[in-house]
């Protein structure tokens, strides 16, 4: 039960299976709750974002379930600035589950100075510089870009 639904994204589960199944079910859903793209397509495990993929089209769609096999959530695709995770558990035969922790996602960037390159600004960054090998290979193509003085680079 979502007791904020003006808050809360719609998410649907989509069962594992066949693609085309799966193609399909996604397609009457968005059909019938008027979902157009972009929406996200995550797997139905907490992984810290492992699997989250923002869809902008149907080949997209195709490309993702032919990656992905595990059950998935379909939810509609919000550009909110702030969002939430709540961590909640049940256990088998529990009729109640519990609500482990709340945190506030604050998602990873840096900001330019009109001089440092992506790769300068994510080595002097105290957070990026931890997982600095994963954000380069995801920029590999804009790492050697000056951004402009006060502009933020999101690379999340």
């Amino acid at each position: 039960m979502t007791t904020s639904p003006e808050l809360t994204a719609e998410a649907f589960l989509i069962e594992a299976g066949c693609a085309a199944i799966r193609l399909a079910r996604i397609s009457e859903l968005c059909l019938q709750h008027e979902i157009g793209m972009p929406f996200v397509l995550k797997p139905d495990i907490a992984q810290r974002g492992a699997g989250f993929k923002k869809i902008q089209s149907v080949e997209e769609v195709r490309e993702y379930l032919s990656r992905v096999s595990a059950p998935l959530i379909l939810q509609r695709y919000t550009a909110a600035p702030y969002e939430a995770g709540i961590f909640y558990y049940r256990f088998p035969g529990e009729p109640k589950g519990h609500i482990l922790g709340i945190t506030q996602k604050v998602f990873p960037c840096v900001t330019g100075d009109g001089i440092r390159t992506i790769r300068e600004l994510i080595e002097a960054d105290s957070r990026a510089r931890l997982i600095a090998h994963t954000y380069l290979k995801r920029f590999s193509v804009q790492t050697e870009r000056v951004i402009a003085r006060g502009e933020r680079f999101r690379l999340v």
